[in-house]
């Protein structure tokens, strides 16, 4: 599973979808799920640091940018 799917799925998770929905449509189980929801603040973290350049560039990796 991407990075980038990984916070897509924990926007919908947050959003209200269940996690019986979220299993089936990302072929994971309810501990995976679960575990990313755990470690949701370092993800976004690493996701969205602090520093500009590393920023941007996290920010195309976790959003899957292809050049």
């Amino acid at each position: 599973m991407s990075v980038a799917q990984k916070v897509k799925l924990l926007e919908k998770l947050d959003s209200g979808v269940s996690v019986k929905h979220l299993t089936e449509e990302y072929g994971v189980g309810m501990t995976t799920i679960y575990d990313l929801k755990k470690q949701k603040d370092k993800l976004l973290k690493f996701c969205f640091g602090r520093d500009e350049q590393k920023l941007m560039q996290n920010i195309k990796h976790c959003i899957g940018f292809q050049p």
